[in-house]
């Protein structure tokens, strides 16, 4: 990374984070890294910065029901018939912006195979997002993208690079060789952040992957002081205001001062253990974490605890549910999930995995989704506070906005005033962690607006 292209964008960036309102400043260490500071004194829920994404790529599985540009699902996408990879909604065009990318896009398409699930070439997201990124080198502020996080990546992607670069000796992409791709792939892994529908159940709310140039530069912490969030914002709720951009922008957890450095979680932290994270980090960003969680607040697994294995059943257990809820309720198929859901909790205490370890608490949160499912209401607002009480004890590990969605599911299962408030608890969280005019925040609270100003009669349950 060069010291001269940190200056320049260093410049750039502080210029925007001005002109959104001075919050907070970019500073550069003595290494030659980045990092970003309050500039005065922030209270908790600020909203710091929001900016829009410089180039998306949707998961394979949305790629036909999702527009390539802005992300919106639209029951009329329609796919390029070139690539069969991109496809677009009627409020936005194929032509122009995909013009470029579409011969890379059916070269690159070559080397992954089609399945049933995906639009065209099972291309994995990140590749095609580094693809898409290398073809409007012209419209992206390209010095800036050079600076951003780049992380290590592993011996065995080599192969893969070799055989992608061989395949993109076409125009725009001919000047793009295997050096050159695996340091936009690796800053694009280690700057992309998810692009989510925080609406849908836990496990199904990823749609892809957004890179944001502008929340490049903050450092991480297990406890982070601020949660960023990617969304679809919505430029008006009318028929004639349909356009969406997909927007990241980051809110504090916590009260920070003047000078404090601004931190962000790299990674998903709802209960790992300290060996976990620390692993996770070094594989993906290369750096050993020592943040406040991982020197005095610590989970510690036992030795040869094998995690994988209980992770994988409750993966499998979490998808057979999603599908539940969008069907006719199967008992039987929910009895046999909550046997096996049940099978890993007997695991988990034969290896004396702790109770606020991240696969102890998703079995609390599987068990209230089964119960729930099933109608058997007591053994579903027992494992909802179960779920709650631990994740408690690690708040400052624990994802706010999985938090507040769990919340949300026990206030479907309560009635009257202890769903309500479980809903209010959940509404106020989430207007922190994602903003009180977050698309989703704000129909959340229309809708407690409306039940509260029904007739005692009337009400009935909790809005979902």
């Amino acid at each position: 990374m060069a010291k001269r292209n940190l200056a320049i964008d260093k410049a750039r960036y502080v210029a925007k984070t001005m002109s959104a309102g001075g919050l907070v400043t970019a500073s550069e260490s003595d290494k030659g890294g980045i990092f970003v500071t309050a500039t005065k004194d922030l209270k908790k829920g600020t909203k710091v910065m929001e900016c829009a994404a410089a180039s998306l790529a949707l998961d394979p599985v949305y790629r036909r029901t999702h527009c390539g540009f802005c992300a919106r699902k639209h029951p009329n996408v329609r796919v390029c018939g070139e690539c069969q990879v991109i496809g677009c909604c009627p409020n936005c065009s194929l032509d122009g912006r995909h013009k470029n990318e579409c011969a890379a896009l059916q070269a690159l398409g070559r080397l992954f195979p089609k399945t049933e699930d995906a639009c065209g070439p099972n291309i994995d997201s990140s590749h095609l997002l580094t693809v898409r990124l290398l073809c409007r080198r012209d419209d992206l502020d390209w010095e800036l993208s050079k600076c951003l996080h780049a992380v290590s990546l592993p011996d065995s992607i080599d192969a893969d690079v070799f055989a992608i670069c061989a395949q993109l000796q076409v125009p725009p992409l001919s000047w793009v060789g295997n050096d050159i791709y695996k340091q936009a792939l690796a800053r694009v892994i280690g700057c992309s952040h998810a692009i989510t529908d925080v609406s849908l159940s836990l496990g199904s709310q990823s749609l892809g992957r957004g890179l944001f140039p502008e929340h490049s530069f903050y450092n991480h912490s297990c406890a982070p002081n601020a949660f960023l969030s990617c969304f679809l914002m919505t430029n008006g709720d009318s028929e004639e205001k349909k356009h969406s951009d997909v927007m990241a922008r980051l809110h504090l957890l916590s009260d920070v001062k003047a000078g404090d450095q601004i931190s962000i979680s790299y990674i998903p932290t709802s209960g790992l253990s300290n060996q976990e994270r620390q692993q996770r980090l070094k594989q993906g960003y290369d750096f050993a974490c020592d943040c406040e969680a991982c020197s005095s607040r610590k989970i510690v697994l036992p030795p040869n605890t094998d995690v994988d294995s209980i992770r994988e059943i409750q993966f499998s257990c979490n998808e057979r549910l999603l599908e539940q809820v969008d069907s006719t309720t199967d008992l039987d198929e929910i009895e046999h999930i909550i046997s096996l859901v049940e099978m890993t909790k007997r695991g988990i205490r034969n290896q004396e995995i702790p109770h606020s370890h991240e696969v102890s608490i998703e079995t609390d949160r599987l068990l209230a989704m089964a119960y729930s499912l099933s109608g058997k209401k007591e053994e579903a607002i027992k494992h909802h506070d179960r779920f709650f009480s631990e994740s408690a004890k690690i708040g400052h590990l624990f994802d706010p906005v999985a938090m507040a969605t769990q919340r949300m599911k026990c206030a479907n299962v309560l009635e009257g005033d202890l769903g309500s408030s479980q809903l209010q608890e959940a509404i106020a969280s989430l207007e922190i962690s994602l903003g009180e005019d977050h698309p989703w925040v704000r129909v959340l609270s229309r809708k407690v607006q409306a039940a509260s100003s029904q007739p005692a009669s009337k009400k009935r349950k909790s809005p979902s």
